[in-house]
Order: C-alpha cells, then sequence, then structure tokens
C-alpha cells in the first residue's frame, strides 16, 4: 500500500545524504588543490644541546597582511602550518625559560615545503636571537625539476600577444612545436604548441592557484586567460614532482594569483606599439602600420569597516585586475 509520509522521509534522507557527500566531495577538492597552490613551513625545535622543547609556541607571520598562524610544538618538538600562500613571512618561537627566535625575510613559493629548526639557548622570553640573513633554501623532501618566474618578471617580459604561456619558452628543456607565433595564429592560452622534456603536449597540466585550467573537452587549451597583471607567480615542474599534482605525466604548469596586503596599492598601465617607433625592414619600402594600445588597472588592499569589521586589516582582502 502506497505510504506519502514514508516515502517523502526516504527522499529527505537521500537528500541529507547526497548533499552530504557533495559537501565531503567539496572539501577533498579544496584541501587537494591547496597542496598544489600553496606552501607549507615546518620544523623541529630543540635547545642548543639538541633535545627538542615540546610546548614550544610557533608564530608564522604574513609580512603582506600581517596575518598571523600559530601553533604548539608537539611532544617531540615537531610543528607544521600548512596552506600557506606565496609571499614573505616571518618565523618566531617562543618557549618558557628559553631567549625567543626569530627568522625573518623567509620566502615561500608555490608547493614549497621549507623547513625552520631553530636552537633555543636558555634565558629570559624577552631575550630575543634574530635571524636576518637566511642561506640558500634547499628543499631536501622535495625532488621535483622545475623553475619558478615571479610576478615581475612576467609582467616586465615582453610577451607575444600577452600570452602567458609563452612564459614557458623560459625553461630548460621545452620545445615549441609550433611556427604560428610569428604569424599570429596560435590559440592565444593554449599549450598545445609546447613539448616539455619530450612529452606530448596533451600530457602537460594547466592549473591556476591549484584549481584545473583546461577545457576538457580540447586539453590543449585553457579555460581563463589569467591576466598578466594579475599573477603572482608561475611555478613549472617539468619532472620529479609529487603525486599532488596527478592528472598528466607531462610538464605542471601552476599560475598563482596576486593578493590584496593590508595597505591599498594599485596602478594604471598603457602597453603600446605604434609604427612610429619601428625601424623600416631592409628590404621594405616603409614600415608597416601598427596600432596597438592596451589599457589595463590593478588595486588591491584591505576589507574593512574602521571600528566596525576587520579593524586590524587582517582578515580579509581583496586584489583586481583588467
Amino acid at each position: 500500500m502506497y505510504n506519502a509520509n514514508q516515502y517523502q522521509q526516504t527522499i529527505s534522507v537521500a537528500l541529507r545524504a547526497g548533499s552530504a557527500l557533495l559537501f565531503a566531495i567539496f572539501l577533498f577538492v579544496r584541501s587537494a588543490s591547496a597542496q598544489v597552490s600553496t606552501g607549507q613551513i615546518s620544523g623541529t625545535v630543540r635547545d642548543v644541546n639538541g633535545a627538542t622543547l615540546p610546548g614550544a609556541t610557533v608564530t608564522v607571520i604574513d609580512k603582506q597582511t600581517t596575518l598571523e598562524r600559530r601553533t604548539t610544538a608537539d611532544s617531540d618538538g615537531f610543528y607544521l602550518i600548512t596552506n600557506l600562500p606565496p609571499g614573505g613571512y616571518r618565523v618566531k618561537v617562543e618557549l618558557k625559560g628559553f631567549k625567543s627566535y626569530t627568522q625573518d625575510d623567509i620566502q615561500l613559493n608555490t608547493g614549497d615545503r621549507v623547513n625552520i629548526s631553530p636552537a633555543l639557548p636558555p634565558g629570559d622570553v624577552s631575550e630575543v636571537v634574530t635571524i636576518t640573513a637566511a642561506g640558500e633554501k634547499v628543499e631536501a623532501d622535495n625532488g621535483a625539476v622545475g623553475q619558478l618566474i615571479d610576478g615581475n618578471q612576467a609582467r616586465e617580459l615582453s610577451l607575444n600577444g600577452r600570452n602567458l604561456m609563452t612564459l614557458l619558452m623560459l625553461v630548460p628543456g621545452v620545445v615549441v612545436t609550433t611556427d604560428e607565433f610569428d604569424r599570429g595564429g596560435m590559440t592565444f592560452g593554449s599549450i598545445g604548441s609546447y613539448n616539455i622534456n619530450g612529452q606530448r603536449a596533451t600530457s602537460n597540466s594547466v592549473t591556476v592557484d591549484g584549481g584545473y585550467n583546461q577545457d576538457s573537452g580540447n586539453i590543449t587549451s585553457i579555460t581563463n586567460n589569467v591576466s598578466v597583471d594579475f599573477v603572482g607567480e608561475v611555478k613549472i615542474a617539468s619532472s620529479g614532482y609529487s603525486a599532488e599534482y596527478g592528472r598528466f605525466g607531462g610538464g605542471q604548469v601552476n599560475f598563482s594569483t596576486r593578493r590584496g596586503t593590508s595597505n591599498y596599492h594599485g596602478g594604471l598601465w598603457e602597453f603600446l606599439r605604434n609604427d612610429k617607433l619601428n625601424s623600416r625592414g631592409f628590404f621594405s619600402p616603409q614600415t608597416e602600420k601598427l596600432r596597438l594600445n592596451n589599457f589595463g588597472w590593478n588595486l588591491g588592499g584591505p576589507v574593512y569597516v574602521p571600528n566596525k569589521f576587520n579593524s586590524d586589516r587582517k582578515k580579509l582582502f581583496f586584489f583586481g585586475s583588467s
């Protein structure tokens, strides 16, 4: 016999289960993508004799936004802070009965795993040991081979058509397989014109902030042509990368976008190409007519309302660009 109430309850339970499953999948995707587009700082806190110091307070400060992330060293003196956006950081370590430790000017790039393992001498917490000059950064637990191109390089280099994919030509092991750059026939944003370490172009992967950015119907083109002015850095891993990247076995190209800081910054720009600035070819009677004006802007900073919301400018930020 048909029971309408029982049928409705069954549908309600199924919808709740489906919603929970979708939410779990969303959380998994968010955490998986963050591993690619962010970095982490970890280490072991010890005293000058090498004994571990559990309970030490470790604070990581984002120098762009002054946002602080804090954790406590475990029973083995180990600490780990993950999901840190690319940028400059300061690390502070404190424990009662020992001098405080501060290391400045730590540059964290996309996918970096930086180890900071201080040795705290006995003393008062108010006494601070400050390290301002760090040695060359070596990632002993990461065997990826590739290259990092920072945002300033991306914005200052002469890119054909303002196409960010041409940055791949700076990386050793990358071969351009078409001459259509000169004729302007290459599909804008295409990765199908590059072979990385001998791999087929269809084996390469492009992500933006860790999110997949290729057209599922034509994987040699990207779905979101990121503005040059919007790029914070480009991390290109050609081989030896870890399983967190997945999907393809060729080159892994990850664009990290810029972010707002605790202060407002912005700018206006124009890129000009004009035949009046060009020289005539040796066999040409005159210069070819060329008129190209490319305008744009960018603006970033904190989102706050004085004495109402985010007054310390440490919680919410924005960045926009044309």
